[in-house]
């Protein structure tokens, strides 16, 4: 029985009409394997591309000194370039929006005062110094200066608390 079963197998697997679904269905699948292969380069490369490249040092001008004389934190540059400036003991500071932990953006907390990052719920001071974890590190100082009256902070300079705490690029007296 088993003889007989192998060469109706043998007989079926002759047949030209099998042979040809056969290759339109491996073309098919080998045409979907190629277009998935092709659309998933592009994260790939970002992937793998180191971080430094995706943060590219940027200078950008945040306005008049005046402007962040009265406000304890200004959230308003977290969207456009990712960092808040914070007045706080005669000093104005750019803290980079980035979660030390693993790169979330914090959340400023206004009224209850500090950054929460929503993603696994560290919390940081509003100088930066983390409260409780994950995160160990603080929020990483960016620097900062004015010219002609205008604040303007460089993005592709920044430090830990405790170096840039006595390094003047990055704090500004006011």
């Amino acid at each position: 029985m088993t003889r007989d079963l192998e060469e109706a197998h043998l007989l079926e697997a002759d047949d030209p009409r099998d042979a040809g679904r056969r290759r339109v269905l491996t073309r098919i699948g080998w045409a979907g394997l190629s277009m998935l292969a092709v659309a998933s380069v592009p994260a790939l490369f970002r992937f793998l591309r180191p971080r430094a490249w995706r943060d590219r040092g940027e200078t950008v001008e945040l306005g008049p000194l005046e402007e962040y004389r009265t406000s304890t934190v200004s959230a308003r540059w977290v969207q456009r370039h990712g960092l808040w400036l914070v007045r706080r003991a005669g000093r104005l500071v750019a803290l980079e929006a980035r979660c030390t932990h693993l790169g979330c953006t914090p959340r400023w907390m206004g009224e209850q005062g500090g950054f929460l990052c929503p993603c696994h719920g560290s919390r940081f001071s509003d100088d930066g110094i983390p409260l409780n974890g994950p995160a160990t590190q603080p929020l990483f100082r960016l620097a900062i200066r004015v010219e002609h009256g205008e604040v303007v902070v460089d993005r592709s300079v920044r430090a830990a608390l405790e170096r840039a705490e006595r390094d003047r690029r990055f704090y500004v007296s006011i």
